[in-house]
């Protein structure tokens, strides 16, 4: 009974899915095509060299359509990435960072004239335009039927509560599975970008489990990091070229850090706030 408690708090907690799915059937989609089902074995055929990056994230599911819609024809691709924070993950690696994004399931976007990207629970969908024109009006209308008929929800998983709520950026929020900042000891890692005395930087927690628990993380850290704290507060950091300094403490258990703060006075006062609050 334990242990089914503590796996239901796991799935509540990260978001991970626990239903299959079917393409939806979407009122004013006509289909162009049957159903191409792909999994971790065969995702290669259809994405080539990217499959490495979604299975990195957790991949488990890939279906495929064509579609139409009025006068534009486009291939729906639905990936279930298992789990709210995969999707996420995958998502914003690969979301235009020039493209305004829009509130349609968790996060969307449009770019015209070919493509459109649709976060929803642990769903990654990407829409492919191949004849006609993807408007952002038409995208737009496209991803909110999608969003509709996709089961789960359209918040980002409670963990991000952990992170402060004062200064962040909105919809900045986003998930790094291996190597945050290019560190190999960054692993786990939700992030989001912070805007406070005309600065811009990141708070970031490292998400521990049984597997990688917290204190052997600050072990691997604290042999490479330099130390800044006290016994009571413990605080590493390191700077790293071009991208500034990142600063780590362990806070009720928890590893907390900042990052892309240029000068160590900065660092500083960005992990004071962060553990005010």
């Amino acid at each position: 009974m334990k242990k089914c408690l503590i796996a239901l708090l796991f799935f509540l907690s990260f978001g991970i899915t626990a239903y299959g799915l079917d393409f939806p059937d979407i009122k004013g989609f006509s289909p162009e095509s049957e159903v191409n089902t792909y999994n971790s074995t065969n995702l290669y055929e259809y994405i080539n060299g990217a499959a490495d990056a979604y299975l990195a994230y957790g991949f488990q599911l890939l279906l495929s359509r064509d579609l139409a819609f009025g006068d534009i024809k486009f291939a729906a691709d639905i990936y279930d990435m298992g789990s709210r924070l995969n999707a996420l993950g995958i998502y914003k690696s690969e979301r235009p960072t020039d493209v305004a994004p829009i509130q349609v399931g968790v996060q969307s976007v449009v770019s015209p004239p070919y493509q459109a990207l649709l976060l929803k629970d642990a769903y990654y969908v990407k829409i492919n335009a191949y004849e006609g024109e993807l408007t952002l009006e038409l995208g737009k209308s496209i991803l909110e039927k999608i969003a509709a008929a996709l089961p789960g929800s359209e918040e980002l998983p409670k963990v991000f509560d952990q992170l402060p709520l004062i200064n962040r950026v909105p919809g900045s929020e986003s998930y790094v599975h291996e190597s945050f900042l290019g560190l190999s000891g960054l692993n786990r890692c939700i992030f989001a970008s912070y805007e406070a005395d005309e600065a811009t930087y990141r708070h970031f927690l490292i998400l521990t489990d049984q597997a990688q628990s917290t204190d052997d993380v600050w072990k691997s850290l604290a042999a490479e990091w330099t130390s800044l704290g006290t016994e009571k507060q413990p605080l590493l950091f390191k700077k790293i070229p071009y991208k500034g300094y990142v600063g780590v403490q362990m806070m009720d258990g928890q590893i907390l850090g900042v990052a892309d703060c240029q000068t160590k006075q900065q660092m500083m006062k960005a992990l004071k706030a962060g553990s005010e609050l």
